[in-house]
């Protein structure tokens, strides 16, 4: 089942995936097709490197 969730300032759209090998499993995508969503991400060195992506999947080894 679909749910929406706001991420820096616009809405997307969530969805679990069934996955054995990877529990707590979902993926992010705009509901406006085509457009993409920005992720950030501090290296250790301090630099920022910035992806884009139409899907963004995460899993997490709990839910809390």
């Amino acid at each position: 089942m679909d749910q929406m969730m706001k991420l820096g300032g616009r809405w997307v759209k969530t969805w679990k995936v069934e996955d054995p090998q990877k529990l707590h499993y979902f993926e992010l995508y705009n509901q406006n097709k085509g457009q993409l969503i920005k992720a950030c991400k501090t290296k250790a060195d301090g630099h920022m490197v910035e992806w884009k992506h139409f899907i963004y999947s995460m899993s997490a080894p709990t839910c809390a």
